[in-house]
């Protein structure tokens, strides 16, 4: 008899649906790749402000079902979080029963992983957590409040395994006791059958593209905006283009202003990935001048287009050489970008595009990525002795 496919119930806490198609979206992309050996069911739960009663939808695709369900929003956030993890307990055990799942993959924690504690116990099955959330690190300081915390480490402890997207969220999770003997690292993917080089050559004044949700405690825009007007003032011709949308837009739209960059600065909000796609094949280089990141997806899809990148030591930039594939900025400082970005000129065309495609396709594409993570749920499902006919 033929062996059957990995049954695995996906609990998610950012999925796209239809108020935000956005939300994570690098998620469906990854859930979708290891669909390529498995049969999937995710399970998104959402609270929703002015809406009357849950709502459910079902959409189905090759080996994946998707289920979004959200539901009416209350001013108690204690309350949304009881009746999110009710209604995806609910959801499980209905899609359990029709079909029993092998396995159980918990993304992003940590009420998501409490419901597949919770069902793994019941169902009999492993679980599995993975996490993205910056949330560990010590810029970013939003890991607080003692049942958070407790119920993160139990969660990750009874876990059959974590995975983190970076060494260094590994290590951030390791330093606040959040430990587990089984950790991997499985990378954000990239599509890069939308996001590929295009081929034409590059020509006139330089052009940089900063990709981001606008959020700049992490991002550091207003630094990039300040050592691009020093490079303004030096004379230097260039065209920088903002990508995406996010709560600090206006203020540095604003910033760009004030600074006298608006004759070669544009800010395009939000924008489809093959347009995101299209806007970098026309740039000389992604800059990326973070505080911290977990990951760092716009790395890769520049990559992917054969676009070198200015970035700080932060995400995957730090954890891959990166001499071959762009300029390193020493710190988050504003000379220390605005001499990135001057290196960056005497540079221009001198990095391979087909080397930098290459990694891209390699370590971070749909292929590599879908089988990572499908080599992962063998693992754990061969250690808890499923077994599959």
């Amino acid at each position: 008899m033929a062996a059957r496919r990995l049954r695995v119930l996906h609990l998610v806490r950012w999925y796209p649906h239809e108020a935000d198609p956005q939300i994570g979206y690098f998620l469906q992309k990854q859930i979708r790749a290891v669909c390529a050996h498995t049969e999937g069911t995710v399970i998104f739960v959402w609270p929703v402000r002015g809406q009357a009663a849950p709502e459910k939808s079902v959409h189905t695709e090759a080996n994946l079902k998707e289920i979004r369900i959200t539901y009416p929003a209350r001013n108690f956030a204690p309350a949304n979080m009881l009746t999110l993890m009710k209604l995806m307990w609910k959801a499980a055990l209905e899609e359990h029963k029709a079909a029993p799942f092998d396995l159980i993959h918990a993304h992003i924690l940590t009420r998501v992983g409490v419901v597949a504690e919770w069902l793994g116990r019941h169902f009999g099955v492993p679980y599995l957590i993975s996490e993205h959330w910056s949330r560990y690190y010590p810029e970013n300081d939003g890991f607080h409040g003692f049942w958070r915390m407790h119920f993160t480490a139990k969660v990750i402890g009874r876990a059959a395994a974590l995975t983190t997207v970076s060494e260094r969220l590994k290590n951030a999770m390791e330093l606040r006791g959040l430990r587990h003997p089984f950790t991997r690292t499985v990378p954000t993917l990239v599509d890069t059958s939308v996001f590929r080089p295009s081929g034409e050559e590059k020509t006139g004044p330089l052009r940089w593209i900063s990709i981001s949700c606008f959020e700049e405690r992490p991002k550091n825009l207003f630094g990039l905006i300040r050592a691009a007007a020093v490079l303004r003032e030096e004379g230097v011709r260039f065209t920088l283009v903002f990508v995406g949308d996010g709560p600090d837009r206006r203020t540095v739209e604003a910033a760009a202003e004030a600074a006298g960059l608006s004759d070669c600065t544009r800010f395009t909000g939000m924008i489809t990935q093959e347009e995101v796609a299209a806007e970098l094949t026309r740039a000389d280089y992604l800059v990326q001048p973070s505080r911290y990141e977990t990951f760092g997806t716009p790395i890769i899809e520049a990559w992917a287009c054969g676009v070198p990148v200015i970035s700080t030591r932060t995400g995957v930039f730090a954890e891959v050489d990166s001499e071959p594939l762009g300029i390193t900025v020493a710190s988050e400082e504003v000379a220390d970008i605005a001499a990135a970005l001057r290196e960056s000129i005497s540079l221009r065309g001198s990095f391979s595009a087909a080397t930098l495609r290459e990694i891209a396709e390699t370590r971070y594409g749909t292929a590599a990525v879908g089988k990572q993570l499908f080599d992962l749920y063998s693992e754990v499902s061969a250690r808890a002795g499923n077994r599959r006919v």
